[in-house]
């Protein structure tokens, strides 16, 4: 596992891409060959809304994780 874990931090240092499983939320990974030869994330602007919305919930305002719940509940009314 050690092992496994460094050669991944060491690709990630290197600016590889696929040490991640999935792209996270709010992108969408582009491969080499959809990318012309250049692999990377691309936002996906309705989900990065929403993870701005969260990141000032809890960072800034520091809501509970029910409150941001509720809040974006309400959003989607």
């Amino acid at each position: 596992m050690e092992r496994s874990r460094r050669g991944k931090k060491h690709a990630a240092l290197r600016g590889s891409l696929n040490v991640m499983a999935n792209a996270p939320y709010g992108y969408h990974y582009v491969t080499v060959h959809d990318g012309g030869g250049e692999a990377r994330f691309e936002l996906v602007p309705d989900q990065a809304d929403v993870v701005r919305d969260i990141f000032t919930w809890v960072g800034q305002e520091r809501c509970s994780l029910g409150e941001v719940c509720r809040r974006y509940r309400a959003t989607e009314d």
